[in-house]
């Protein structure tokens, strides 16, 4: 369907997810005039999921080198900003640990659909929330179950999702990962743990790698 003008379609109705649309475009707005262009397409970027305003050589860059995670919103970026939120909440006593947990609850997903829901942001999403939740209920979940509960959840709500590649670059890094938890922790220097992950990760996702893109960095 090849529409040649927007400018006579209407929209009537609305749904949760415009609420949502509307706190994203608040905060792009909101960064492009407390920032400058350079600044705030980073900031929207690594924030907001929004990759528009980068330049399409930084991208290629990125995915030539293999780093498309980094800008990709991910479990990386839901770890730093859960730690940020527990460390501002708990060390300046702003809050109780617990409360802390609840906000942070609350907070995930909200965080997530506004970083634009991509597969792999709602998993790291969705596994804290999982996981703070059976903390406080004193189940016992094991991080392959939650994975596991997450993979189902996702599917359920979207059965096509399985065919995106983040989707599946995704969860096949984290289940690798875990599967790796014994060889991980025969070390504890750092430098070493961090060579063994990327290690893993790199050859998790090597044959969809090189069957999607055609390109494989070895550095």
């Amino acid at each position: 369907l090849i529409i040649p003008s927007i400018d006579h379609i209407k929209c009537d109705g609305h749904s949760f997810f415009s609420f949502i649309n509307k706190i994203n475009s608040k905060l792009n707005d909101h960064m492009k005039k407390k920032a400058s262009s350079y600044t705030s397409a980073w900031f929207q970027a690594l924030i907001l999921g929004n990759r528009t305003f980068l330049d399409a050589e930084i991208i290629d860059l990125f995915q030539r080198w293999g780093l498309s995670h980094i800008l990709a919103i991910s479990g990386l970026h839901i770890g730093i900003i859960v730690a940020i939120f527990y460390f501002l909440f708990v060390h300046f006593q702003l809050t109780t640990k617990e409360k802390a947990e609840w906000i942070i609850v609350y907070m995930l997903p909200l965080y997530a659909f506004i970083a634009g829901g991509q597969p792999s942001v709602l998993r790291a999403s969705f596994m804290v929330v999982l996981l703070i939740l059976f903390k406080k209920l004193k189940w016992r979940l094991r991080l392959v179950d939650s994975v596991c509960i997450v993979f189902i959840t996702l599917i359920f709500f979207d059965k096509y999702i399985i065919y995106n590649v983040g989707f599946q670059f995704s969860f096949i890094v984290t289940f690798a990962l875990i599967l790796s938890k014994e060889w991980l922790v025969q070390t504890n220097v750092r430098w070493v743990q961090l060579l063994k992950i990327n290690f893993i990760s790199q050859f998790a996702i090597l044959p969809l790698q090189v069957a999607y893109f055609h390109i494989f960095e070895p550095l």
